[in-house]
C-alpha cells in the first residue's frame, strides 16, 4: 500500500487550453496531456487482516517517461518528433525511399519500424534471442510485425530493418555501450530473421 503521485504536462496551443481545462484532460489518454513522471512512496505493507504495517526500508520508487520528457523539453508534440527517433526516422526515409510526413499509413510503418528496431535491439544486446517460446517469441513477434508494415506500406520486399542497427548504435552507444559491443550480432540476427520471414512469409 503505498501513496503516489503523477507529474503529468500540458503541451497543448494556448486556444486548446482556453477552451479546455487540462486537469479534465488528465489520465484521458489525451495524446498532449501525458504523465511523464510517477512517484511510488513506498512505505506500507498491507497485511492479510486489512491492516497497515510500515516496511522496514521506506523509500520513493520513480518512474521517467524518458521519451515523453524529452517531448516537452524539446518543445514537440510527439515522441516520434524528438531526436530520441529522428536519426532511425531519417534513415528508414532513404533506405524505403518513402518520405516522413507525407501519408498516415507510411507514418504509421516507419515509426513501428523505428519504435520496433530500438525494442528488438536492446533486448538482443541483453542476451535475449528470438524464438518460438518465451520471451524469445515475444522478440520475434515485435520484429516480424516491424517486417509485414514494411513489406505493406513501404513497398520493401527484401531485409533492411538490419542496417538501422548502425544508425542505433551510433545514436545510442555511448550511453549502452553494449550497442556497440553487440552491434554485429544484433544486425546478422535481425538479418537472418527477417531472410527467413520473407522466404516463409512474404515469398510463400
Amino acid at each position: 500500500m503505498c501513496p503516489c503521485s503523477e507529474i503529468h504536462v500540458d503541451i497543448r496551443t494556448a486556444e486548446e487550453k482556453a477552451t479546455v481545462d487540462g486537469a479534465s484532460l488528465v489520465n484521458a489518454d489525451h495524446p498532449q496531456v501525458v504523465e511523464i513522471w510517477n512517484l511510488v512512496f513506498m512505505q506500507f505493507n498491507r497485511m492479510a487482516d486489512g491492516s497497515l504495517k510500515n516496511l522496514p526500508a521506506q523509500h520513493v520508487d520513480t518512474g521517467m517517461g524518458f521519451e515523453r520528457l524529452a517531448m516537452v523539453m524539446q518543445g514537440v508534440r510527439s515522441n516520434y518528433d524528438t531526436d530520441v527517433f529522428t536519426p532511425l526516422i531519417r534513415e528508414i526515409e532513404t533506405i524505403t525511399g518513402h518520405a516522413y510526413g507525407k501519408t498516415e499509413q507510411e507514418d504509421i510503418a516507419i515509426r513501428v519500424i523505428a519504435d520496433h528496431v530500438r525494442a528488438v535491439s536492446f533486448s538482443i544486446a541483453d542476451g535475449q534471442l528470438p524464438s518460438n517460446n518465451g520471451a524469445g517469441y515475444v522478440i520475434r513477434r515485435i520484429l516480424r510485425r516491424a517486417i509485414r508494415y514494411g513489406f505493406t506500406y513501404l513497398n520493401k520486399k527484401e531485409p533492411f530493418i538490419y542496417m538501422l542497427v548502425n544508425t542505433l548504435s551510433k545514436q545510442m552507444g555511448d550511453a549502452f555501450p553494449e550497442l556497440k559491443s553487440q552491434k554485429n550480432l544484433i544486425l546478422n540476427v535481425i538479418k537472418e530473421e527477417e531472410q527467413s520471414f520473407c522466404v516463409h512469409w512474404i515469398k510463400g
